[in-house]
């Protein structure tokens, strides 16, 4: 019996990347404006409570940091050379393994959301292998080019 090989494309795993990341976004900007409305009625009240200036700029800035993740990963989806497809994809497995030890010790009650980025390092190590062995199947399935033979064949000429 034939065992399956799973095959996960940077494309693919660039696209599920930018859909999550939108995801953090559209959640961390609701956060930022919710804040932003309970500090407006609070100013109302007499109770006149406070909620920090900086905790709603923290949010907002984090959502714009994450809707910009997500437009670089729908970005790198055009990337056609391998070598830096390894490369983004090594680069991301870290990106994910720091958020998912972030979300899993400083935010302990938050843990099952924690699968959330570690689900997506392992399809980035899924990618990272495939992309790997697709470098070392082109490296032995190369061609020469035509210059190539033309400086072998006139090397060949002179011994």
């Amino acid at each position: 019996m034939q065992s399956k090989k799973l095959r996960v494309l940077p494309k693919f795993s660039f696209l599920i990347s930018a859909f999550t990341t939108l995801l953090f976004a559209i959640f961390s900007g609701y956060k930022g404006v919710l804040l932003y409305f309970i500090n407006k009625s609070m100013d109302d009240t007499f109770v006149g409570g406070e909620v920090s200036n900086i905790s709603i700029s923290l949010w907002l800035f984090i959502s714009g940091i994450m809707f910009f993740l997500a437009f670089l990963f729908i970005y790198l989806r055009k990337l056609r050379d391998l070598k830096s497809q390894k490369t983004i994809n090594s680069a991301f497995i870290i990106l994910w393994f720091i958020t998912f030890v972030i979300i899993l010790f400083f935010l302990p009650k938050m843990k099952y959301f924690s699968l959330i980025p570690f689900s997506l390092m392992v399809i980035y190590i899924i990618s990272y292998s495939n992309v790997k062995k697709q470098i070392i199947f082109n490296k032995r399935n190369k061609h020469l080019s035509k210059n190539e033979i033309d400086l072998l064949q006139r090397l060949a000429k002179r011994k």
